[in-house]
């Protein structure tokens, strides 16, 4: 029995990613699933401004002639999830959407020259075949997918964002046609629950005598999806209660909060120094980082006329910490 092996056998061929006509082959492999990680509060905050992961896959098209292959330009399409007006690719989460930017890019110097392209639905890119680089592995490319922070704040849902894409390989100027052939890969994305605070000034407050003093500004709480927070409060100077300090002598002072379009009793509290997390169904967060220049809740400081009369004269101060969390 006698048998014989070919040089440029490629190893992982099936039915779906490689296909020959006579010795005419066309080929694409070695593209996995992109993880594209977590955005989380941090990321909001920090200012990072785009999540991103690339994987290196290859692509050919040839002619088998005896020792050698005569290689040809394959054609790529990429086809995926779009958008309404398939203009974009995207990843989704129940009905909401986070663009993607996929760039096409040579692997290496080492790698046959290739040409760097944006997919775009219903776009085909040739590549360059050369028959100085006749494996698969001589032929790499990296396939790079962006997401942008804008985008990821404006999709309105955390958890994971996910599609299925198919990256297709077409035997191009070939004189035969085998194939096409595709692998199928997903790109994910986890938005994680993120929240922000932001807008917080410095108050002076001015006592007039037999007089309640009570003064307000509004501040933004951001949150993914505009979902449900809770806050509480911490002053420096209280311990369970919040306090104005002048050398040792005290003023307790009210610290309320409450949305800043609708500061009716029922919407705003009364917070607690130091006390649990707290919060009412209408408090939502807002879904723009900075509320869009409508800040969407109110702080009010409030001190008795009793507690100011009974204090001796100079001046009183403190520094208060707002602490916001998700509504668990």
């Amino acid at each position: 029995m006698t048998f014989s092996l070919h040089g440029f056998a490629d190893a992982d061929c099936n039915s779906q990613n490689c296909d020959n006509v006579d010795n005419y082959w066309v080929k694409i492999k070695r593209l996995t699933d992109i993880d594209l990680g977590s955005w989380t509060g941090n990321d909001v905050a920090s200012g990072k401004n785009q999540l991103v992961n690339k994987k290196t896959f290859c692509a050919i098209s040839y002619r088998e002639d005896g020792n050698n292959r005569v290689m040809y330009n394959p054609e790529l399409q990429l086809q995926g999830p779009t958008d309404g007006d398939a203009r974009q690719f995207i990843v989704s989460n129940d009905g909401n959407q986070i663009p993607l930017t996929i760039h096409l890019e040579r692997f290496s110097e080492n790698d046959a020259p290739q040409t760097p392209d944006r997919f775009t639905p219903g776009s085909t890119v040739t590549l360059t075949g050369n028959n100085e680089y006749r494996l698969c592995r001589e032929n790499e490319l990296s396939v790079t997918v962006t997401a942008y922070k804008d985008d990821i704040i404006s999709a309105g849902a955390t958890g994971i964002y996910s599609g299925i894409f198919k990256m297709q390989a077409g035997s191009g100027t070939s004189p035969e046609s085998p194939g096409p052939v595709f692998i199928e890969f997903s790109i994910t994305l986890n938005v994680a629950p993120a929240i922000l605070i932001s807008g917080l000034e410095d108050m002076l407050l001015s006592a007039k005598t037999g007089q309640d003093i009570s003064e307000s500004q509004k501040f933004c709480v951001y949150a993914a999806s505009r979902s449900k927070f809770k806050i509480k409060g911490l002053s420096r100077f209280g311990s369970g209660a919040f306090q104005l300090d002048n050398n040792g002598q005290t003023i307790e002072y009210n610290l309320t909060v409450g949305p800043s379009n609708n500061n009716g009793a029922g919407n705003r509290i009364t917070l607690v120094e130091g006390g649990d997390f707290v919060g009412r169904p209408s408090w939502k967060g807002d879904q723009q980082l900075d509320c869009g220049n409508d800040e969407n809740m109110m702080l009010t400081v409030s001190i008795n006329k009793a507690s100011l009369d009974s204090a001796n004269s100079g001046l009183y101060q403190d520094t208060v910490t707002l602490i916001v969390t998700p509504e668990s």
